[in-house]
């Protein structure tokens, strides 16, 4: 039997799917796996590439698709895979030499139902490393489900909660339950797709290697199209709520409610710069467009009782100065722009109750 299934969704990435590719076979060691590339209906020569490294390599195995989004392609990829284990990787990414052989000696020691890693955020212009972020999971060791989200809020901030690209997921596990992405989402959909995950496995083990490298655009960073519209970020903020009220587990429910709101403030956000930076709307536009979401889409409900608002505000504050905006803020400082967002953030917070 195949160990590991590596499923990598392939679209416009011409550029970089090759090295990504072979980061996986110049892997240290001996390993038994398979790299499935689902083609997702590429217009450039993803899916040519993708072809000759299948006619290449007995490991690699190419399918072609229609588009329909990265979800669908890793959904078409867990179909396919023969894997007892399954891992996610972007193919604009890399993974680091020892990844296999890092993952391989936990699943020696241990049996856990899911393995967190660190990751490498590489930032690049005109394709020459500028800088790299690198995150690993301060909970280094082995933790019980019930564990992680009793700190669920420390995780979630470690990264280690929001992307599928650091992670060994059970094949078994996944399709036993009907883990499947879901392709309604373009936003959080590896989020929402740990979240329901966690509520099926009983173990976690985090390691504080830094195994995957993330690839940041510097040249192409300012606009990101997915954030670029209330409305879908409205969608993708009501597939959470749902995944969220389906859980049975009441402590566990107010847990990640109470954290769905960071994700909801951040996405905020995101939409704020990105209309922002592009003049799309003034600062009092986009004021009275978020003031008729937040009425729209009550908050209040989906939180948990006695939370630290407080500290909440303080830490979404934060992101804005220090955290996942710092590649804006990087190429457009403008400190009138952070004040406005901030007074915004705090006006909207006062709107849905978080703020007195």
């Amino acid at each position: 039997m195949i160990k590991y299934s590596i499923i990598i969704p392939v679209y416009g990435c011409e550029k970089y799917l090759n090295a990504c590719v072979q980061s996986v076979l110049n892997q240290k060691g001996s390993h038994n796996y398979e790299i499935i590339l689902v083609d997702d209906g590429s217009k450039d020569r993803s899916g040519e590439i993708a072809d000759k490294l299948a006619e290449q390599y007995e490991q690699v195995k190419t399918v072609h698709k229609k588009n329909n989004g990265v979800s669908s392609a890793r959904n078409r990829g867990i179909q396919e895979a023969k894997g007892k284990y399954i891992l996610f990787i972007d193919a604009d990414d890399t993974v680091d030499e020892n990844y296999l052989e890092n993952i391989n000696r936990l699943q020696n020691t241990d049996e856990p139902s899911m393995i967190i890693f660190g990751v490498s955020f590489d930032y690049y212009r005109n394709d020459k490393l500028e800088y790299s972020d690198k995150l690993s999971c301060a909970h280094c060791g082995s933790y019980a489900v019930d564990k992680v989200f009793l700190e669920y809020k420390s995780f979630f901030y470690d990264n280690a909660l929001s992307g599928v690209w650091n992670k060994v997921f059970i094949a078994e596990k996944i399709k036993r339950h009907g883990l499947f992405f879901n392709e309604g989402m373009t936003l959080y959909e590896d989020y929402d797709f740990v979240l329901r995950y966690l509520m099926c496995v009983e173990s976690v083990i985090c390691l504080d290697k830094v195994l995957y490298h993330y690839r940041n655009n510097l040249n192409d960073m300012h606009i990101n199209h997915r954030v670029f519209d209330l409305v879908n970020v409205k969608d993708n903020l009501k597939h959470l709520l749902t995944t969220v009220n389906s859980i049975k587990d009441t402590q566990k429910c107010q847990l990640i409610s109470s954290q769905l709101l960071d994700v909801s403030a951040n996405l905020y956000l995101q939409f704020l710069m990105q209309n922002l930076m592009i003049k799309k709307y003034s600062v009092s536009e986009l004021q009275e467009s978020l003031n008729k979401y937040c009425d729209e889409y009550n908050f209040r409900k989906i939180l948990a009782s006695g939370a630290n608002l407080k500290e909440k505000e303080s830490l979404l504050i934060r992101q804005i100065d220090n955290g996942e905006f710092r590649q804006i803020n990087f190429k457009y400082k403008n400190k009138r722009l952070i004040y406005n967002i901030k007074k915004i953030l705090k006006q909207l917070l006062r709107k849905t109750g978080l703020r007195r």
